[in-house]
């Protein structure tokens, strides 16, 4: 299993931005700045397009790149929904396919922003303590809470972690069903205003 770490030399690193510059507008600068440095260092490709699981692939590797800003009291970043990991399990299993996650916490002063910790780690290496499937499309795989440190186990095996995955969806989806029929019975039962 690849778990190079290719941006250790990034701790530290400032970049200028426009002082009006939101979170997405940083986000997609760090996106575009380590991706460049993975496709210059490493051959890395970029995706091939805006609904790609990664925003750039060495090989097998499909890495996606995440940033967060260490102030902003509330962060629980979407990696991928549950659907699209089903339907490449056979490759992921295999490691046909590996998916890594760059995570970059940063700091803003005006127009600096400082990278203050760089986390890279393959996804079956995320423990489910630290994940939740929230209700986006049919389901997305999101951190709970990214202010808390992620819990990683790097020998976790991709087919265990699948198992969980499983486990975890019966369960997301049994209690979207209750909600779901709730919700039919109040519309029943109390109608709408015309």
């Amino acid at each position: 299993m690849n778990n190079m770490k290719y941006f250790s030399n990034f701790i530290g690193k400032t970049i200028d931005i426009d002082p009006n510059t939101d979170q997405r507008g940083i986000a997609s600068e760090i996106e575009k700045i380590s991706s460049n440095y993975l496709i210059e260092n490493f051959n890395a490709i970029s995706a091939s397009s805006v609904r790609s699981i990664e925003d750039v692939k060495i090989n097998n590797i499909h890495i996606d790149i995440k940033a967060q800003d260490i102030n902003r009291r509330f962060s629980m970043p979407n990696l991928i929904s549950i659907d699209r990991l089903r339907r490449n399990k056979g490759k992921l299993i295999s490691k046909e396919m590996i998916i890594r996650y760059v995570f970059f916490k940063y700091s803003k002063t005006e127009n600096i922003i400082k990278i203050t910790d760089v986390n890279e780690f393959n996804i079956q290496e995320i423990q489910w303590e630290s994940l939740q499937i929230s209700n986006l499309g049919l389901g997305q795989l999101q951190i709970k809470y990214a202010k808390k440190d992620i819990i990683l186990n790097p020998d976790n095996l991709i087919e265990d972690w699948f198992d969980n995955l499983h486990d975890e969806a019966e369960q997301f989806f049994s209690k979207q069903i209750i909600k779901f029929k709730n919700l039919q019975r109040e519309w029943r039962e109390y109608g709408y205003d015309r």
